[in-house]
């Protein structure tokens, strides 16, 4: 029996076929994507008023099981690209938003940032690293920023990346300077795909520059969470279930405070993919829909939700996940934590 956050819920159906938009992206994990096919694509799908047709299909490669493609409607599109919009909100509301693929655009993270620039009405620039032969380095990178011409722009960046362009900068104070510029000037730097180390978010939060950790996943098309907040129109529940990780102390502060949950997380939000195309089994395990029609996705993960103080907002702070669990003394653990605090020893 699955725990959750609303009693009653109802597994979704798959989507099949018949559900596609006629233009809808088809995303593979081992076949690389054309960024300029994909724009032309969002660009034909966005133009009308279908909002419920399947406009991506974000699919993994099948190398450790079945493939599973995961279908986003245009309207969790737009909802998405709304909430990340609205999070960086600074009042102003001049300029419009222009983001910088970097990623490959086989993923959601670089597919949400080809669609997110058809939504602002602005041409994104690519890095060279995305479509030809050549790795991310810092100069590809200045030679992309140098192409932006809004003064509102985003980048979506993994860790790793981030760490190469501060590494190079710290190594070469003359590059470096062009470095921190250029990174100073983006409207949000999103850091998502891997966990990033305390190491490398202090570095950045030295610099002043203006990183969000993103939490999300394909089935919430991408982030959702940025830097422990829920966004705008997002709403996540954690649900106790048997066998989760003790919880860590959390910067000297136990966890176990009154107003900590901790649990699986299950999120719900006009983002959430409509499930698994024809796939009922896994839609019906992760997917599901409440009395009013309101959907939620039951993640593979565990988390913690609390506040610093009173009175302040709840952040959520990811474990790790429900299968990655580490049995130690008959104590069970996540090996996330332990890889935390293995990081921040000396």
């Amino acid at each position: 029996m699955i725990n959750t956050p609303v009693p009653g819920l109802i597994p979704l159906s798959a989507p099949g076929e018949d559900a596609l938009h006629p233009h809808a992206v088809r995303l593979r994990a081992d076949r690389p994507a054309d960024p300029r096919a994909l724009l032309d694509s969002f660009g034909r799908i966005f133009t009308g008023n279908d909002q419920d047709s399947i406009a991506l299909l974000v699919g993994t490669s099948g190398s450790t099981g079945t493939p599973k493609h995961t279908a986003l409607s245009t309207r969790a599109l737009r909802a998405s690209a709304e909430a990340t919009e609205d999070f960086f909100d600074d009042g102003a509301g001049a300029a419009a938003s222009q983001w910088l693929l970097a990623l490959p655009a086989h993923y959601v993270a670089g597919a949400q940032v080809l669609a997110r620039s058809v939504l602002a009405g602005t041409v994104p620039v690519i890095a060279r690293s995305v479509t030809e032969p050549v790795h991310f380095t810092p100069e590809v990178f200045l030679q992309a920023v140098e192409q932006l011409s809004s003064a509102r722009r985003f980048v979506s960046l993994v860790p790793t990346q981030l760490h190469k362009l501060l590494e190079t900068a710290r190594n070469e104070p003359r590059t470096g300077k062009e470095i921190h510029a250029a990174l100073r000037s983006f409207t949000g730097i999103l850091l998502g795909g891997a966990p990033a180390s305390a190491d490398l978010l202090a570095a950045a939060r030295k610099l002043g520059l203006n990183v969000v950790t993103t939490y999300g996943s394909a089935e919430t098309a991408g982030g959702c969470v940025y830097s422990g907040s829920v966004l705008p129109g997002v709403r996540v529940e954690l649900v106790p279930e048997e066998g989760m990780p003790s919880v860590p102390d959390i910067e000297g502060k136990l966890a176990y405070e009154e107003s900590a949950q901790v649990g699986r997380i299950w999120i719900s939000g006009a983002h959430l993919a409509q499930g698994y195309l024809d796939d009922p089994d896994r839609t019906a395990e992760h997917f599901f829909t409440a009395a009013d029609g309101t959907r939620w996705y039951r993640t593979d993960d565990y988390g913690l939700l609390s506040a610093h103080a009173p009175g302040e907002p709840c952040l959520l702070r990811v474990l790790g996940r429900s299968d990655d669990i580490i049995i130690t003394g008959g104590v069970k653990i996540s090996a996330r934590a332990v890889a935390e605090v293995l990081e921040s020893h000396p």
